[in-house]
């Protein structure tokens, strides 16, 4: 979970400058820049490499949607794999795993995946869609080589109204349903039957990944976070990136994310409340500092030395929640805890 909740921040960070037209300090750009790697766009871990590479946007898109299917390809392939090993040493009593712990992992790993890849995902295919006119003809702004509404475009738009229904739609909606036809099932209750009892175990093996480390009237909450990522990066693309509204809409998201977060404490364990809060706070405080900086922008007589002190304040407060968040990762998790306590 912790690694969940850092994760979906870090996404949020990284696609600041894609989603919002902000004169970001370099400085800033650069640390941004290093935490692409957790949306796993291949594109984004290989850095400049991909510039030398000779494809375009609609290239890349179709690449990163076939990047979700691939991954659950090989997991499902493994998944036949075990079984059929599991088949062979049953045989001779050599098995260690049964069907449905290698149906536990499976969802779990899928759950961590959709999760991981959704926000990478979405955003892409927004891109798409973000086209701005020049003179008589519109043109992909991620790809001004590229012409919207006519020729190759258009069977790629097609292609990416599919990708909405499947993954911008389908994952958290598969999570939803998921949820709420098991929600008398989530958590062991007072009166349960010895088979509810039995059906409440497997419910929590197979999607527990999703909902137990959320409080019980928090269990959605996973779902709420997609939805919060959705919005501050692909949603808020289509408004125009040059909008002073698109950046004030992503404050009221971050605003709202960080007092949900506080009035609800939706995270069972404290540290996990903990670090959502102070990864949501530098999440609005960054937005609230781009917020600064474009109206900065505007105003005649700039400063290059306070732009570059503005970098560095920025910079450095983002190390520090970074490290915070690290940090209390560390000191929560026995695993990482005791080998760092010894030394």
């Amino acid at each position: 979970m912790k690694l969940k909740i850092f994760v979906g921040f870090a996404q949020c960070f990284a696609y600041f400058p894609v989603t919002f037209d902000i004169p970001w300090p370099q400085s800033l750009l650069g640390f941004m820049k290093a935490m692409e790697f957790t949306a796993f766009d291949l594109y984004a871990v290989f850095g400049d490499v991909s510039c030398r590479m000779q494809t375009g946007f609609l290239q890349k898109f179709v690449y990163h949607m076939l990047l979700f299917p691939a991954v659950l390809a090989v997991i499902f392939g493994v998944y036949i794999i075990a079984r059929t090993v599991k088949g062979i040493t049953q045989m001779c009593h050599l098995t260690k795993f049964t069907n449905e712990s290698l149906k536990t992992q499976v969802l779990t790993l899928v759950s961590l995946v959709s999760f991981t890849l959704y926000t990478g995902i979405s955003t892409r295919i927004f891109r798409l869609y973000k086209c701005r006119k020049v003179q008589d003809s519109w043109y992909l702004t991620a790809d001004y080589t590229v012409k919207c509404q006519q020729g190759e475009w258009n069977g790629y738009a097609a292609f990416g109204a599919i990708c909405i229904l499947f993954f911008v739609i389908g994952i958290p909606g598969v999570q939803l349903y998921i949820l709420y036809k098991n929600r008398r099932l989530l958590h062991v209750r007072d009166g349960m039957t010895h088979k509810e009892k039995q059906q409440q175990h497997i419910v929590q093996k197979e999607y527990g990944s999703i909902y137990e480390h959320y409080t019980e009237e928090c269990y959605y909450y996973d779902i709420l976070d997609l939805f919060r990522r959705l919005l501050l990066t692909g949603g808020l693309i289509m408004m125009g990136e040059e909008s002073v509204a698109q950046v004030f809409l992503g404050i009221v998201i971050c605003a709202m994310w960080l007092s949900l977060i506080i009035h609800k404490k939706p995270y069972k364990s404290g540290w996990d409340n903990f670090i959502a809060i102070i990864l949501a706070a530098h999440l609005l405080f960054t937005l609230v500092s781009g917020m600064a900086l474009k109206l900065y922008a505007s105003t005649p007589d700039q400063d290059a030395y306070q732009r570059a002190g503005f970098g560095i304040v920025l910079v450095f407060v983002s190390v520090v929640c970074v490290l915070l968040g690290v940090c209390s990762i560390i000191a929560s998790t026995p695993c990482l805890r005791d080998p760092v306590m010894r030394r």
